[in-house]
């Protein structure tokens, strides 16, 4: 008798147990990758000036999961993006905006820098140039070959 409720109470604990909790289908995730229009190649920025990233929204599907962006500077070689997260260009903005404005940092002259728009996921811009003018102000015409009188 003792085996056959112990039997009894076992069958009804795991049966409560299988009912415990209730079958959910998994949450699907959206993932969107908007493509960047600005900057693109051939694109000038100057340290200190106004700027902007500015993205495709067109294309935004309705249940992306993350809409909190993030835009960093990078310059891409064959090993990395070499993406700045520490000091992200602008953060914390809608993803729905479809532009974001920061002031160009203070940074060495480049002719491969890119952006990467982050939230839901990563994309990355086509190269561009940033110069300072003051790197132009500190060149000494007489040392340029390139300079005649």
């Amino acid at each position: 008798m003792l085996s056959s409720t112990l039997f009894a109470l076992s069958a009804a604990l795991l049966a409560g147990l299988a009912n415990a909790a209730p079958y959910s289908k998994p949450h699907e995730l959206v993932v969107w990758r908007p493509k960047i229009i600005y900057p693109v190649g051939e694109i000038d920025w100057q340290v200190g000036e106004p700027a902007n990233v500015t993205w495709d929204t067109s294309d935004m599907p309705p249940n992306v999961t993350n809409l909190n962006g993030t835009i960093l500077l990078g310059h891409p070689d064959e090993e990395s993006e070499h993406l700045n997260s520490t000091h992200p260009l602008a953060k914390g903005f809608s993803l729905k905006d479809g532009v974001v404005f920061f002031t160009v940092p203070e940074v060495e002259e480049r002719w491969d820098y890119v952006v990467a728009l982050l939230g839901d996921s990563g994309n990355l811009s086509p190269t561009f140039h940033i110069y300072s003018p003051m790197a132009d102000e500190q060149a000494d015409p007489a040392e340029d070959t390139a300079y005649e009188e």
